[in-house]
């Protein structure tokens, strides 16, 4: 039988007075709807004072990136992402937000949005979300490639120097687009990643794949909370990591969660030990925090990654 062209098949729809069905917008914080599994996954950059350990150089607060990620998942053509930016007890101006891609020989940055926004004058928490679509045909090879997102905010030191401060998040993709295959080797993992100008980056990592299914009974995540990935010339180092479930460092007073694991220096890769069956059935997040304090600004720069996951223990 002879298929009608489209533009004739929406002329008779039309015609006929049927209402065709509104296109199911993605909940950008559930993940649901989304052509791929994706989970919504949070990196953080903090910059505070400890007066207790004597850090009083400045106080920055929090600024956080997240999105539904199809962590791991395959990929092709054009790939919607929903980027939520939040700023918390942070007085700088929010000036960038980039989509990179990394192969194992090239990193291109592929869309940039240039902002100016603030929060309250460094006070509370603001919420601003901004959507990119990105064509995964651009990757010059197939197979498992890094998709980033970061952003800065510029801020101002107490003596009014300029600094910025640059959260960020590097996931992998499958990518199917029909081009020789050349898997990113560069730690090809999840990371979330603090910047701040001086100390450069301290981070934290899955080297898990996000669980796409509930967990029950004693579940085994790894995690790496180093300073990129340690080694990397010019970072200072972790001197302090932490895991925690479910914190809420906005809430008054803040809620520190359910300890997992504290330490000093860095953490190298490791699997935790969390038995669900300590926790209610349902959604919750695993908080893993590398701290490296910068005397020199009498700071402390941190790289967060919250992991959301779902418990059901019968």
């Amino acid at each position: 039988m002879r298929r009608l062209p489209s533009i004739v098949l929406v002329a008779l729809v039309l015609a006929s007075g049927i209402t065709l069905p509104a296109e199911a917008t993605p909940d950008r914080l559930s993940c649901a709807g989304y052509a791929e599994r994706r989970q919504f996954v949070e990196a953080q950059a903090w910059w505070l004072n400890d007066p207790d350990r004597g850090f009083n150089g400045g106080d920055r607060g929090h600024a956080h990136m997240g999105a539904c990620i199809p962590e791991r998942e395959r990929v092709s053509g054009t790939v919607p992402f929903d980027v939520r930016i939040v700023m918390h007890d942070n007085p700088g101006i929010l000036t960038d937000l980039s989509a990179v891609f990394k192969t194992r020989s090239t990193e291109t940055t592929v869309a940039r949005k240039h902002l100016s926004r603030t929060c309250n004058g460094g006070f509370g928490t603001c919420t601003f979300w901004y959507h990119f679509a990105l064509d995964v045909d651009q990757f010059p090879a197939s197979g498992l490639e890094e998709i980033r997102f970061r952003s800065t905010i510029q801020e101002r030191s107490p003596v009014g120097a300029r600094e910025e401060m640059r959260p960020s998040v590097n996931f992998q993709v499958w990518v199917a687009n029909d081009k020789p295959r050349s898997d990113v080797a560069r730690y090809p993992y999840l990371r979330g990643k603090g910047w701040y100008t001086g100390p450069g980056y301290c981070e934290a990592a899955f080297l898990d794949k996000v669980p796409d299914r509930p967990r029950s009974g004693v579940w085994r995540p790894r995690v790496l909370l180093d300073d990129h990935a340690g080694g990397t010339a010019g970072d200072a180092k972790v001197t302090r990591h932490t895991v925690t479930l479910d914190p809420d460092f906005h809430a008054v007073p803040e809620d520190p969660g359910r300890l997992v694991l504290r330490g000093r220096d860095g953490l190298p890769a490791t699997a935790l030990r969390i038995d669900t069956t300590k926790l209610a059935n349902g959604t919750h997040k695993l908080h893993l925090r590398s701290d490296c304090d910068d005397p020199t600004k009498g700071s402390i720069n941190s790289g967060v990654l919250v992991i959301p996951f779902t418990v059901s223990n019968g």
